[in-house]
This record gives C-alpha cells, structure tokens and sequence, in this order.
C-alpha cells in the first residue's frame, strides 16, 4: 500500500511521503492506537500486546434488503443444501488455476456449491452443474442458505459464518 498512501499524502495532504524502511512500523513506534474486529471469546487479545492495541468484537450490520435472481433461487431449490465458497476482495495471480483446484476439491466431495466469484474473478470459465457462479450477494441473507462457508478468513466473512452458526473453514492468503 506504500504507492497508495505516498501518493494520498503527497498529491492531497501536502505532506512528505513515508520511507519504506520505516513505514510498516509507524504503528509500533509511533504507539498508534488499533483495534482488530474480531470477538475476544473467539480468539482472545495476547497477552503480550501493547495497551493501544485493542480487541472490540465482531461488528455486524442490519441485513441489507436483498432480492435473489431467479436463477440463484432455483438452483438452491433443485437439490441439498450447498456450501459457500468466496474469497472476496483477495486478488490471485491465476483465478483460473485457483478455480481448477476448487472444482477438482469439488468433485472429490461430491457437494453442491455456491463459488463466489470475487475481486478474483474465480469461476468464469465454464463450471459443472452442482457449481452455481455467485457475484455479489450480501452474506447476512446467503449465509442462511448455505451448509458451511470456505473462506480467506476475513473478519467480517468469519463474524456472519459464525453468526449463522455455519462451520468454517478458513484457507488463508495473507495476514487473516
């Protein structure tokens, strides 16, 4: 993100950029004070953090007005229940290998499934009958139809698994 923030500080803050030596521990040095989202019952804040790191839960939203196309409602009627799989904003350098290993997973187990296809693009090339092409669709309304979520592990996506007591499996890119 160094390109992003330099550029934001230089063009419209008027302000130096920040080295890249020191940059990834401003946060440390500085004290600045962060808070992770997640529940401290999930994963407790070590005890070893610093006091302006904080732990303050899950944060949730009301459920956004949501309408189903028509296709969607028909392939969650034409068989059992499917799992959720979406890795949202994380970016691959080859969504169509990503997608092969999905499918071929897929296959090995014999489920339906719902492959979101995210800032990846996952699941654009032609897909078998029990994978359903799923592009944005808010997961307070999806996670009620779907029997477990795979997902990069996104605060967010793990608070509404859990919050629809959906089992999750959590394939991690970076950081989560």
């Amino acid at each position: 993100m160094e390109d992003v923030i330099n550029t934001w500080r230089e063009e419209d803050l008027s302000i130096e950029p920040v080295p890249l030596t020191e940059g990834p521990f401003l946060q440390y040095t500085q004290e600045i004070p962060f808070t992770y989202c997640w529940s401290g019952a999930l994963v407790p804040k070590p005890a070893d953090w610093p006091q302006y790191i904080d732990v303050c839960g899950f944060f949730f939203r009301d459920p956004p007005h949501f309408e189903p196309p028509a296709d969607l409602v028909r392939f969650l009627e034409a068989g059992p229940t499917p799992i959720y799989i979406g890795f949202g904003s994380i970016v691959v350098e080859d969504p169509d290998a990503l997608t092969a290993i999905l499918l071929e997973a897929v296959a090995l187990c014999g489920q339906r499934v719902l492959l979101s296809s995210g800032w990846s693009k996952l699941g654009t090339s032609d897909l078998p009958a029990n994978v359903f092409p799923l592009s944005d669709c808010p997961h307070e309304w999806l996670f009620q139809q779907v029997s477990a979520v795979v997902h990069h592990g996104g605060a967010g996506t793990t608070a509404c698994g859990l919050k629809y007591s959906r089992p999750t499996t959590i394939v991690p890119f970076f950081g989560e």
